[in-house]
């Protein structure tokens, strides 16, 4: 579901595509959140930008985008009752 939300908002053209990746780290504490992570790649695997998306719930949607350096260069969130699929 987080990667559909994803998709919507920052509407996707050729020749990018999402990819999921992995990210451990040690867990402080428990999250009201699930979270996913994405690399925003070209057709020649060059990493476009990085992205952390999460969900609180069915209330909220949000993502931070990174440069491909890890700079954070937007943080956005929605309101899940205001996207309809």
């Amino acid at each position: 579901m987080i990667e559909r939300y994803l998709r919507r908002a920052i509407v996707l053209t050729h020749p990018y595509r999402l990819v999921e990746i992995e990210r451990e780290g040690p867990r402080r504490r428990q999250s009201c959140c699930e979270a996913r992570y994405f690399n925003l790649v070209d057709n020649r695997k060059n990493l476009i930008a990085g992205f952390d998306a999460w969900m609180a719930g069915q209330c909220f949607f949000g993502y931070f985008r990174y440069s491909p350096q890890g700079d954070l260069i937007e943080r956005r969130t929605f309101p899940i009752d205001s996207w309809q699929f």
